[in-house]
Parts: structure tokens; C-alpha cells; sequence
């Protein structure tokens, strides 16, 4: 074909093709055919198959399929630009979410740190401040105290000018009676009486003295000389006795003590490991726990990434009551292991290296390997079938290999099974390692409070509370059986104290004051005789005596006013101590002015502007406790501060996995910060920065793309799918002008109007309602300037292309803009365009009708998609139809106006037909192409014109008449 149709200059004659899908495409593309849908139209004129669903047929073989496809992708690759712009906003939002808790903690702990100087300043200036007081009040109470003293000075002069005088007179008096030689007499009786009343006096006090003691220790008062010396003897035993039994209880008391001081640390350690229980999900405490702790803020990691092996295995609940027991003290050293992956292994060894833990820690290096657990046999009744695994856990598969291997006890209570394994134990705990046996059941050696199996402590904690009662019973009864132990030494103290004294009444005569009353009665009785003898005598003791009880009450006073004096004197030589004391204290800041700090003291103080000087060390010290407890309260919230604001760096600079997941590049954003406290200003920076400058360029960059770019796609891909159905009811308004033209019935005169209505279906309501809603107030944003109304438009674009992207049949259907309508035919009257009849498929129409509306409808279909014009003046358009032999099965009157109507429609007609069916269609052909069977074999085809035809077939009849 090549050789023999050479190429015209640069033009192939003869255009070849690989398939005949192409060649299909070349033969659309030359005769102006609409779409693939020209050729399927085609085949069915072939044979005139009545249609069906008329919705159908209109939106499959008349309408072009609207790909919108390549449009959609262009939208969608335009739309990352937005998401990553609006995920550069979410991630600062988040950031700033989780650095305003850094920034705020960090002015709270400023906040602290100012305080703790100001205490500080305080507590510096405490020493210099009392001392200051101090001097003030010495010196006022040293200048009052020398007033007093020049007082007295005064009142004990006259005191004793005035004695002295007394004296004198008293002098003159005792020389007037000793003149006189009764009198000598009666002074000497006077004398001795004087003297034995003084004893009388002693031994009275003595017994007084005596029964008081007795009396605290319940023995007889007032005894006689007999029970005297028996008494004697009882309390010189008792002395031993109490002696013997003070030291015993002493000894008691200190045991006592030493087990309420046990106690204490146990519930101490016990309220320790509470709250740490509170503060976490597994079971493990104590110090083991806090050096995972520092290692953890060491090196950053979480727990989730260094868990202990304990709170990656818990045991089966229906194992639990028999096997938790003997299974916590298989487990129990190789559960308080640390599991240390390689990525942290370097930092985990740094630091256990370089600081004293302070305890012990035991920790596994975990390097990635592929374990074949699968394959491994699971043994009945073993360990591992009782354990529970936290499959979540990236060490999961490890620590199964690691149970398998190393702890593959058989659990079992029948000791005829038990020695044949190599690795068994029993419920009460006996293990069996090989030929190594071991059970251990010293007393509270392993109880539930040293459980540390699990990734649930609810039960441990309720244990642990118990314990604590029961500790707080047990410290309860000890401090009360010391105060007990102390009450009893103390009395025996006393008591032995009493008894030492009285062992010290050696002979009755110490207190038997009786006999000396009978000696002074009996001298009492002489001098009254001599008196009696002397009236002058008498009148002078008179006179004596009063004056002796006048000099005796001068004496008092003159007494009273030296010791008062005295002890003025006393408290002034001590309180010139105590002020050269101060002064000299005081001197080394000389040359400093501590008004303000005084000023700030006493203001932070009110009880300082209540000191005397006898108040002065009460108040000192209730000063100096406060300022110490707010001292160590202030600490406590520094550190704890501390510890959340540790938390908080850590939380940002290695986020939840989840985090880290929506946000890939967070981790560059945070690679650079330290999580040391010295550097919280790195932290401030990066939030002043995010927040004054990243974040509204983001939002910045977000407006602009949405503004500019994708508001122009939306608005491109809604203007596209708009115009389509613009064109698709301009395509159906075309035939309607064509099919208006058409009688379809002639009495009354009727013809077909294509129907056309939206379709209210869910998904395509909800998307073209979804096409209309995406945009953004503009108008009120310009007002308002709420990003909520951007945001808002963005979620909208977000959800229609996630939808149109999720489920690609969807897509399809719904952006195919053929499917936004439905279509029925109606039939109209051609008077006043009133409706006769609807047609929405052919099913319910007898044969002819149709045929009729299958002609109709199909005939301006195949004129649609040939793209034959109104006026069938275009040249280059394909407009041929064949119909076979079905064509001899209709009416004529259908047949005429299947005829008829493929005239107006400038339709290309053959029609394949028995030769004996040609009378109908004579008038609208202009060849006859006649097929004869030669000798029954061969067919030949005879191609003649209409009236050679015609004039032929006369000839045949006129010959066979």
C-alpha cells in the first residue's frame, strides 16, 4: 500500500494504524464525530433496539462522560501547598501550646527565685537586726534600771539612819535590866529558852520535812522511836529496789524508743513509695526507681522507651491466686531490670559511669534482632503461658525470647512431675534450677508489698495503704507504751530520790520535838516566878520587846531594799554584759546603713514591732522559725517547680509519638535545646519568636495561598463543572429545536421536548452543595479580621478533596456532571405546547409506539454525536445509519416516519431489507444495492439506481405474468 500510494511531499496519502482503537479515534477526530459514543449509537441503529431507561440512554449515548480528572489533581497538587502552610500554623499553635507552660512556670519559678533572696536577705539580715533590738532595749532598760537604784540607794539610807537610832535606844534599855541581879536571872532563863524553842523549832520543821516525804511514798507519818527504826530498814530496801528497777525500765524505754524510730522510717519509706505508686502505673519504687528517673532526664529518653522489664509483664488473672507468689520471686531481680535500647545506650553508660546512683541498677543493652518465638514450642503449664506480655511495647518479641530462654520453669504442685523437669516450681514457692533447690520462707522476707510485676499498681497501692494503717497502729502503741516507760522512771526517780533523803533521818531525836517542849515549859515556869520577884524589870522588857518588834520590821524593809537593790544591780551587770556584747557585734558594720533592710524585715514581720526585753528571745525565736519554714516551704517549691519545668522541656523537646507523627520536622525545630534549666532562655526565645514572628508569617502564607491561589482553583474547578452542565442543557436545548420540528403523533399534532431536572440524590446534592459552601466571607473578614472565618473555608476544601480523594468511584461519579441532572422525553402539543404524555423509559409503550420513540430519540442522538447540523450543510461530518431486516417488521406508517424523520435529520440511510419490503422506502432512496444468490452458491451484488430499479422489476414481473 506504501509503494503503491507514495507520500504527496511531506503528506502520507495513506495514513497506517497499530490498532483499531486508534484508527476509531483518527475517523472521530476527521468527521467531526462528538465522542466514542458516535460508534456505539451506530450499532444500535443496526437491528433498531427499542430503548429502555430513557434517563439512561440520554446521559450514556448522548451526552460526552465530562473527565475532570487531570482538573481534580491540578486542584489537589495545588491544595498541598495550602495544608503545608496550614500545618506550619498548627505546628506553631502547638508549640506555643506547649511552650506557654514553660514560660509560665519559668516567670512562677523567677517568681520563687526572687523570693528565696528575699528570705535569704532576710535571714542575713536576722542576726545583725536582733542584735540591733536588742541594744535599743538594753540601753532603755539599763538607763530605767539606774534610776531604781539611785531610789533605793535613798531608802536605804534613811532605812539606816533610822535602825541605828532604834539600836541606840535598845542599847540603853538591856543595860538598864542586866543592872538589875533578877534580871541577869530571868535573861539567862530568857536564853535558854530562846535556844530550846530554836530546837523545838529545827525538829518540827525536820518531822514536817519527814512526813512529807513518807507521805509521797506511803509510809507512816509520825511515827514513834520504834516504828522509826523499822521504817528505817523498809526504806533503805526500797532505795535498792528502785534503783534496780529504774534501770530495767530505762533499758525498756530506749528499746522502745529505737522501735518507734524503725517504725517512723518504715513509714516514711512506705509514705515514700505511696506517692510514688501515685505518680505512675507500674509497681516498681524506691531508689531503683529514682535512678531510672535520673537516667531518664539525662538522657531524655521516656519510660516508654527504658521501661523496667516488671512493667512489661504482668501475670494472667487466672493464674494469679495460685502462681503470683512463687512467679514474683522467680522474676523479681530479672523485673527490676532496665531495658536500654541502642540508641541511648552511649548516654545510659555516661552517665551510671560518671555519678554515684546511690543504689544499685541493673540494665540490658537492646540491639534490633528478628526473634523466632513463633517456632518455639509452647509447653503446658509453662511460665511464659501464665505471663502476660505489653504487646504494645517495642521490646515485646525480646522479652519473650528472653522468658522462653532463661525462665522456662514448668509450674506444677505434683512432685513426681516436678523432678523430672530440669526448671520447675511449686505454688509455695520451692524452685528448682537443674540440681540447685531453693525455697525461701523467712518471715516477711517476700510479701505483696514486694510485688513488681505489672503495668497496674492499683492493687499495690491499696497495700501499700494498708501497711501504712498498720505501721501508724504500731508507731501509735510503741510512742504510748514510752510515754508509759517514761512516766515510770520518772516516779521512780522521784521515789528513790524521796528514799535517799529520807535514809538521811539516821535517830528518832532528829524529830522528836516533843521533849523539848516539856524542857522549855518547865524553864518557862522559873522565869515566870522570878518576874513576878521585879515589877521594874518587867516594865523595862516591856518596853524592850516592843522595841525589838519595831527593829525587826525595819530590818525586814531594810532587807527587802538591799536584795531588791540587789538584783536590780544583778540584771544591770548582766544586761552591760550583754550590751558591750551587741556593741561589739555591731561594730564590724559600722560604716553599713541597714534602714531598708530593717524597714523590709519588719514589714515581712509584725510580731518584730512587739519586742521587750522580756519578750525578746520568744519572739526571736518564733521569728526565726517562720522565717526557716518559709525558707524550706520556698525550697520545696522551687524544686518542685523545677521538676515540672523539667517535665515541660522534656514534653516539647521529645513530644508524644503521636506528635511527632503529624509533625515530622518537629524534632529539627528542637534539636539544638538543652533540656539543663540554665538554658530555659533558648525555650523563651523560641516562643517570643513563634509567637511575635513564625506564626503570623504562617498565617501571612496561609491567607496569601488560600486568597490568591486556591480560592482562583476552587472558583476554576466549580466554574468547570458549572459550564459543563451549561453545555449539557445547551447540547439537549439543540435537540429540542431539531426535535420540535419532528411531528411525532399527527393527530393532535405532537412532537418530543426533552425533559431536563436536577437530581436531588444524597451524594449529589451534598457535593454540589459542598462545591457552593467552601467559600469564605470575605466581606466580614475584611471587617472583622477572624481567622476562624479562613479556617473555617480551609476545613471545608480540606473535607471535598479528602472525600473526592478516599474513594476514586465516588469521585468519578460525582464530578461526571452528566450525572447532576436526570432526563425523560415529553410529548407536547404543538397548538399550545401542553403536555400529552411523559415518557421515562420505553417499558409500559405497545410495539409501535416503541418503535416511534426509539426512532425519535435515537435518530437526534446519532445526530448529536455525528455533529450534523440543523441545516446538514456541514460536509465533514460522518451522518451514515444502516438497519437490517427488523426495519420489515414495523407498519408502514412507522416505517414512513422512520423514514421522514432520518430526511430531516440529514441522516445517510441504508436500510437492509427483503426485496418485496421496498415499497416504503423507495421515495426516500436514491440506489438500490440487489443481492442475488447465482446458482445458490455465490451472492452478487448488483448496484443500481432507483428508477433503473424500478423499471427493472417491471420487467421481472412483466415477464413472469
Amino acid at each position: 500500500m506504501k509503494q503503491k500510494y507514495p507520500k504527496y511531499g511531506t503528506k502520507e496519502l495513506v495514513e497506517f494504524f497499530d490498532s483499531p482503537g486508534k484508527y476509531a479515534e483518527a475517523m472521530r477526530r476527521f468527521f467531526g464525530m462528538r465522542s466514542e459514543k458516535a460508534s456505539i449509537l451506530f450499532s444500535q441503529t443496526v437491528g433498531l433496539k427499542v430503548l429502555g431507561n430513557l434517563d439512561d440512554f440520554i446521559r450514556k449515548n448522548m451526552l460526552e462522560e465530562t473527565n475532570i480528572e487531570d482538573e481534580f489533581f491540578s486542584l489537589k497538587e495545588g491544595f498541598q501547598s495550602l495544608v503545608k502552610a496550614h500545618n506550619q500554623i498548627l505546628k506553631a499553635e502547638t508549640q506555643l501550646g506547649l511552650l506557654n507552660p514553660i514560660v509560665e512556670k519559668d516567670k512562677e519559678l523567677q517568681l520563687l527565685n526572687q523570693k528565696r533572696r528575699e528570705l535569704d536577705e532576710l535571714q542575713n539580715t536576722t542576726p545583725i537586726y536582733f542584735t540591733t533590738r536588742k541594744q535599743d532595749l538594753l540601753e532603755k532598760e539599763i538607763e530605767k534600771q539606774e534610776r531604781e537604784l539611785n531610789d533605793y540607794d535613798l531608802k536605804i539610807k534613811d532605812s539606816t539612819d533610822i535602825i541605828q537610832q532604834k539600836e541606840d535606844d535598845k542599847t540603853t534599855l538591856m543595860v538598864e535590866i542586866k543592872q538589875d541581879e533578877v534580871g541577869n536571872q530571868i535573861a539567862e532563863l530568857e536564853k535558854r529558852i530562846s535556844t530550846q524553842t530554836k530546837e523545838k523549832e529545827r525538829r518540827e520543821g525536820l518531822l514536817d520535812k519527814y512526813n512529807n516525804l513518807v507521805r509521797k511514798i506511803n509510809l507512816q507519818e509520825n511515827p514513834d522511836e520504834k516504828y522509826f527504826d523499822t521504817q528505817l530498814e523498809t526504806i533503805n530496801s526500797l532505795k535498792q529496789t528502785l534503783e534496780k528497777d529504774a534501770v530495767e525500765v530505762h533499758r525498756s524505754c530506749i528499746l522502745e524508743e529505737e522501735k518507734v524510730k524503725r517504725l517512723n522510717n518504715d513509714y516514711a519509706e512506705k509514705a515514700s513509695e505511696l506517692e510514688t505508686l501515685r505518680k505512675q502505673k507500674n509497681n516498681i519504687t524506691g531508689r531503683v526507681a529514682e535512678i531510672r528517673q535520673e537516667i531518664l532526664q539525662a538522657t531524655g529518653a521516656t519510660e516508654t522507651e527504658i521501661p523496667f522489664i516488671g512493667e512489661l509483664l504482668q501475670i494472667r488473672t487466672n493464674a494469679k491466686n495460685k502462681w503470683e507468689f512463687a512467679i514474683e520471686k522467680v522474676l523479681h531481680h530479672f523485673a527490676l531490670q532496665l531495658i536500654v535500647p541502642e540508641r541511648f545506650y552511649h548516654q545510659v553508660n555516661q552517665f551510671v559511669n560518671d555519678n554515684n546512683l546511690k543504689g544499685r541498677i541493673v540494665y540490658q543493652r537492646i540491639k534490633e534482632e528478628n526473634f523466632l518465638n513463633q517456632f518455639v514450642p509452647d509447653v503446658q503449664d509453662s511460665l511464659f503461658s501464665k505471663m502476660e506480655l505489653n504487646r504494645q511495647s517495642e521490646y515485646a518479641d525480646w522479652l519473650e525470647n528472653q522468658i522462653r530462654t532463661h525462665f522456662d520453669y514448668v509450674c506444677t504442685d505434683d512432685l513426681s512431675l516436678f523432678k523430672t523437669y530440669k526448671r520447675a516450681l511449686t505454688s509455695s514457692g520451692l524452685i528448682k534450677n537443674d540440681r540447685r533447690h531453693e525455697k525461701d520462707d523467712r518471715l516477711k522476707v517476700f510479701d505483696k508489698s514486694h510485688f513488681v510485676l505489672g503495668w497496674d499498681n492499683k492493687e499495690k497501692i491499696k497495700i501499700t495503704q494498708k501497711t501504712l494503717f498498720e505501721i501508724d497502729i504500731e508507731i501509735k502503741t510503741a510512742e504510748k507504751q514510752v510515754k508509759t516507760y517514761e512516766r515510770q522512771y520518772d516516779r521512780m526517780n522521784k521515789e528513790k530520790e524521796i528514799a535517799i533523803l529520807l535514809s538521811g533521818f539516821e535517830k528518832f531525836q532528829e524529830i522528836n520535838w516533843q521533849e523539848m517542849v516539856v524542857s522549855i515549859q518547865k524553864i518557862t515556869e522559873e522565869k515566870e516566878a522570878l518576874i513576878k520577884t521585879n515589877n521594874r524589870v518587867e516594865t523595862l522588857k516591856k518596853q524592850l520587846n516592843e522595841l525589838i518588834d519595831e527593829l525587826k520590821v525595819l530590818n525586814e524593809h531594810l532587807d527587802t531594799f538591799k536584795s531588791t537593790r540587789t538584783l536590780i544591780d544583778d540584771k544591770r551587770n548582766n544586761n552591760r554584759k550583754e550590751l558591750i556584747t551587741c556593741k561589739q557585734t555591731l561594730s564590724e558594720f559600722s560604716d553599713m546603713d541597714f534602714a531598708k533592710q530593717f524597714s523590709f524585715f519588719e514589714s515581712c514581720f509584725e510580731k518584730s514591732k512587739q519586742f521587750t526585753l522580756s519578750t525578746f528571745e520568744s519572739i526571736q525565736k518564733e521569728i526565726r522559725d517562720k522565717l526557716l519554714s518559709d525558707i524550706n516551704e520556698n525550697n520545696n517549691k522551687i524544686k518542685s517547680s523545677e521538676n515540672k519545668l523539667s517535665e515541660c522541656l522534656i514534653e516539647f523537646k521529645k513530644p508524644s509519638q503521636e506528635l511527632r507523627g503529624k509533625f515530622p520536622d518537629w524534632e529539627s525545630d528542637t534539636d539544638k535545646l538543652s533540656l539543663n534549666l540554665e538554658f530555659i532562655s533558648d525555650y523563651i526565645e523560641l516562643y517570643n519568636r513563634i509567637k511575635n514572628e513564625q506564626l503570623y508569617e504562617y498565617k501571612e502564607r496561609f491567607k496569601k495561598y488560600l486568597n490568591n491561589d486556591m480560592i482562583d482553583r476552587m472558583t476554576k474547578f466549580q466554574a468547570h463543572l458549572e459550564t459543563q452542565e451549561e453545555n449539557i442543557r445547551e447540547n439537549i436545548e439543540a435537540l429540542n429545536n431539531s426535535l420540535e420540528k419532528i411531528n411525532f403523533r399527527p393527530n393532535p399534532e405532537t412532537y418530543i421536548f426533552l425533559d431536563i431536572k436536577k437530581d436531588n440524590s444524597e451524594k449529589i446534592r451534598q457535593f454540589r452543595l459542598n462545591l457552593k459552601e467552601w467559600k469564605p466571607n470575605m466581606a466580614e473578614y475584611l471587617i472583622t479580621k477572624e481567622d476562624q472565618i479562613l479556617e473555617k473555608s480551609f476545613l471545608k476544601i480540606k473535607s471535598l478533596i479528602e472525600t473526592l480523594s478516599n474513594n476514586e468511584n465516588e469521585r468519578r461519579y460525582v464530578t461526571d456532571v452528566r450525572n447532576w441532572l436526570n432526563f425523560s422525553a415529553k410529548e407536547l402539543r404543538r397548538e399550545d405546547k401542553s403536555i400529552y404524555r411523559t415518557y421515562d423509559s420505553t417499558g409500559k409503550l405497545s410495539g409501535g409506539e416503541k418503535a416511534q420513540l426509539t426512532y425519535t430519540i435515537l435518530g437526534s442522538a446519532i445526530a448529536y454525536q455525528f455533529g450534523i447540523s440543523q441545516t446538514g450543510r456541514n460536509t465533514n461530518s460522518f451522518r451514515f445509519i444502516c438497519i437490517d431486516e427488523s426495519f420489515s417488521n414495523q407498519d408502514t406508517e412507522k416505517a414512513n416516519y422512520l423514514m421522514q424523520l432520518c430526511k430531516q435529520l440529514h441522516l445517510q440511510l441504508l436500510c437492509v431489507t427483503p426485496d418485496t419490503q421496498t415499497g416504503v422506502i423507495e421515495p426516500y432512496i436514491s440506489a438500490v444495492h440487489f443481492v442475488k444468490r447465482e446458482s445458490n452458491r455465490n451472492a452478487v451484488i448488483y448496484d443500481l439506481p432507483i428508477l433503473q430499479f424500478q423499471t427493472e422489476r417491471q420487467k421481472y414481473i412483466a415477464a413472469q405474468s
